[in-house]
């Protein structure tokens, strides 16, 4: 064959230089703007690195293959011009049948490696990381907005720049919110109903103190429960007088246990007592809060709202504490919650 080419050196030529525009128009074709150039995704662009580093190749092989032929032809009697030619020749061509046969090799291995119509990777959304549970303060009723702030415990005042407030809960914890009127924990004053649902709610101009508590969905591990005297002190006298226990294993549910019962009489107690003070509605004595709760007494308010004091320890004499408006109404509701 190579004595046919050296005695036909214009049929090597021309062999040389269509090999050399077939492997330079065929690589062409992958390599013009670069490998990434029209890729959407890494794995196309794995691809067409791959395609671009055989087209490479394909015109080295094939400019050594030309060198060799031109050395080979222009050898004349050179012995070692010659033999070096058509080394570099048979070194051409034996780089393309490796570069062939590691093409077939990866093809062989796994398709998707020299496919370069692969599909383009999937996008993934990541997740949102969780967000803190708590309450979360907004500038506006909607929760549109950037929060001011947040808090997982009570405030004494949350700043008339709060028109809403967002409840965020996990699977450990669910919040409860009383919004008072006034700023101040101590004191009694206008306030709303507990808000327990999760998601966004207006204030309603009720901008002063928060309680905010966390909801235990175990309430036994909260403690024994409260219970309520119909005399001052009357957690101090033992079973002297009206009493009665809201126990802990009786509160189901998280919407908040009703704390409003009939008293239970101990001793030699006279009817007359019993009929005056029937229940802690209208003999509001003392409270002892034997665990962890959260306990809210309603009234009504002058204003046609709801009057209200919280609570989370034992008061030894409600009379002295805000419970009513002014001393002028009774207790229409108290509400326990079992807290963490």
């Amino acid at each position: 064959m190579l004595k046919f080419l050296q005695k036909n050196k214009a049929c090597l030529i021309l062999f040389s230089t269509l090999f050399l525009g077939f492997a330079n128009l065929a690589s062409a074709l992958e390599v013009t703007n670069g490998p990434c150039s029209n890729s959407d995704n890494l794995g196309q662009c794995v691809v067409n690195i791959f395609d671009w580093g055989i087209g490479i190749a394909a015109i080295i092989a094939s400019v050594s293959f030309a060198i060799g032929a031109v050395t080979f032809m222009l050898s004349g009697d050179s012995g070692e011009r010659s033999s070096s030619g058509k080394d570099r020749m048979k070194g051409a061509v034996l780089g393309l049948v490796l570069l062939g046969a590691s093409f077939l090799i990866m093809k062989t291995i796994n398709p998707i490696l020299v496919n370069p119509d692969i599909d383009s990777l999937d996008e993934v959304e990541l997740e949102t990381p969780p967000r803190t549970p708590g309450i979360y303060f907004y500038p506006d009723a909607s929760c549109d907005k950037t929060s001011l702030y947040y808090s997982n415990t009570s405030l004494e005042n949350i700043g008339a720049e709060v028109n809403g407030i967002e409840i965020v809960n996990d699977l450990g914890y669910k919040y409860g919110v009383v919004l008072h009127k006034t700023p101040g924990l101590g004191e009694g004053g206008d306030c709303l109903e507990p808000i327990l649902d999760e998601g966004c709610h207006s204030t309603d101009n009720f901008y002063g103190a928060i309680d905010i508590f966390s909801i235990n969905p175990k309430p036994i591990t909260s403690g024994t429960g409260v219970e309520f005297y119909s005399e001052a002190h009357g957690l101090d006298k033992g079973s002297r007088g009206g009493h009665y226990l809201i126990k802990a294993e009786d509160m189901t549910g998280d919407e908040g246990t009703p704390g409003l019962k009939d008293f239970e009489w101990d001793g030699s107690i006279n009817d007359i007592q019993k009929q005056e003070c029937p229940d802690f509605k209208t003999c509001p004595g003392s409270m002892d809060v034997k665990g962890s709760f959260f306990v809210a007494v309603y009234s009504d308010s002058k204003e046609g709202g709801l009057y209200c004091q919280t609570f989370t320890d034992k008061v030894a004499e409600f009379n002295a504490e805000p419970v009513v408006h002014d001393g002028d109404s009774e207790i229409t509701k108290v509400t326990i919650f079992p807290t963490n």
